[in-house]
């Protein structure tokens, strides 16, 4: 429950500057046509891609790339994989509870870790756990993908959704096939405790591996939660 770090700042430079930036370039055009002259007109960084890729932006990248998870990429994972009540998750990365509350307000005993109070994942040996469910940092994504095969549970980690559109992760891939890619049919925002609602840019995904390789991946899309009317499962 957390991450989402290289994600904001630069690498959804392609999708989000460019929005950002017509929107830009749309707002001095207006002014020209008022009349306004180019030299009077004062743009904000935001109309330059500086809250993109991080320079001058509203929005710092956080200590230890905490990025709370919305409760509803949780739910929706949770409402997909229909885990029994009686298993036991272990949430690796659970930074300030935020994926660990939807999980215990679905009925689960979970086991919640984190490196800043005192838990490494990726030096840590295996709890009592069935499942192991996770928003890991960004830049450690692979690294936890390699631990939690080493553990021997299923598991489920929220990635980027072009993750796997890299060469240097095919052999990952293949070593190791997850049963499902699940992708968000919604961009969540991972600043809602900071700035409320936004304008979300990435593209998410579930990933979920069981204890073995698969031999097939399936792809199947998660309908966003409605978190007023639909009930706990």
């Amino acid at each position: 429950m957390r991450t989402v770090e290289e994600c904001f700042w630069q690498e959804s430079m392609s999708s989000c500057a460019r929005s950002v930036e017509r929107k830009g370039r749309a707002m001095v055009e207006r002014k020209v046509r008022r009349g306004e002259k180019m030299s009077e007109i004062k743009l904000k960084p935001c109309h330059i891609g500086g809250r993109i890729n991080g320079g001058n932006s509203a929005y710092k990248r956080n200590e230890s790339d905490f990025y709370p998870t919305p409760p509803e990429v949780t739910q929706a994972l949770l409402n997909f994989l229909k885990i029994d009540k009686t298993k036991v998750i272990w949430e690796p990365a659970c930074g300030e509870g935020h994926m660990v509350n939807v999980m215990k307000d679905y009925g689960y005993d979970v086991i919640a870790t984190d490196i800043k109070t005192g838990t490494d994942y990726l030096s840590s040996i295996s709890v009592m756990c069935d499942w192991i469910i996770t928003n890991p940092p960004f830049r450690l994504s692979e690294d936890f993908i390699k631990k939690s095969i080493e553990m021997h549970k299923p598991f489920a980690l929220l990635l980027k959704s072009q993750y796997f559109h890299a060469a240097r992760r095919l052999s990952l891939f293949n070593q190791f096939k997850p049963q499902f890619i699940l992708p968000l049919t919604w961009r969540p925002d991972f600043l809602f405790k900071t700035r409320g609602k936004g304008s979300p840019c990435m593209d998410m995904i579930w990933v979920v591996w069981g204890e073995e390789t698969s031999e097939k991946t399936l792809y199947i899309p998660l309908k966003k939660p409605n978190m007023e009317q639909e009930g706990r499962q």
